[in-house]
């Protein structure tokens, strides 16, 4: 039987389902409360389990794509990956006995890995940016098991709900905002003639249309996006100070 548990992992729930959830339920609340009637016929014929799981399975990688498409420019528009940028001897965002300690427990763990001078990154910083990119997989890797690194796993979490949800609001706001069109044609066809009474559930549609419209317009922002991302780089770089003796390379 069809189930999200069945077709999400922990990682997908969180951050790939939540963000398409957000998408579809202010107009799907909206459009109840303007067309109790039509929801109602819509719901008996759509409302089967398998179809919701299915429809939110699908959304959630048009999520997930769309994430991934901002993920990219952001990461040009800040100069590069948040964990590369912090390995840089020139990037201000780790202290320098901080970063030299991660350089030097990543080249002990890490066969052939030579990370670069402060000289020989300003001499070829993209070769340099290969090597901290390299050191950075491995990482990954290193902390993939979710048991052993809690931390690392919930801000990489948070980090995609955020950056997914960015990536959802452009398609929130087009609905919004044709729902609102909707909503104004129904106010005025129910309520011209005496609109002081307009009734609780037009109102009540409003009201989420509006808080709706405003919680993605200032809050779900590329700043929020910035500090998750930064907040998971944190995280996963700290696990070269936090993490049990491994072997070193031989």
């Amino acid at each position: 039987m069809l189930s999200l548990t069945s077709l999400f992992d922990a990682y997908s729930l969180r951050a790939r389902l939540l963000p398409a959830l957000l998408l579809v339920l202010p107009p799907a609340i909206v459009c109840a409360l303007l067309f109790p009637a039509v929801y109602a016929s819509l719901d008996r014929v759509f409302g089967s389990l398998g179809v919701v799981v299915v429809g939110m399975f699908f959304l959630a990688h048009v999520v997930r794509e769309r994430g991934r498409r901002l993920q990219d420019r952001l990461y040009r528009e800040w100069g590069g990956v948040p964990t590369t940028l912090w390995l840089r001897h020139r990037d201000s965002n780790l202290e320098s006995f901080t970063k030299g300690r991660y350089h030097r427990f990543l080249e002990a763990q890490i066969a052939g890995l030579k990370l670069p001078t402060s000289a020989a990154e300003i001499s070829d910083p993209a070769a340099a940016d290969h090597a901290y990119a390299s050191a950075v997989k491995w990482l990954l890797e290193f902390t993939r098991n979710t048991t052993a690194y809690p931390l690392v796993f919930s801000e990489n979490v948070y980090y995609g709900f955020r950056r997914n949800t960015r990536a959802a609001r452009p398609i929130a706001l087009v609905l919004l905002a044709g729902l609102a069109a909707v909503a104004a044609i129904v106010t005025i066809s129910r309520y011209r003639a005496n609109p002081a009474n307009i009734g609780p559930d037009v109102m009540a549609a409003w009201i989420v249309l509006i808080v709706s419209a405003a919680l993605w317009v200032f809050f779900i922002t590329k700043a929020w996006v910035k500090d998750g991302a930064f907040a998971y780089a944190r995280a996963l770089l700290a696990a070269c100070e936090s993490t049990p003796a491994v072997p070193a390379k031989g």
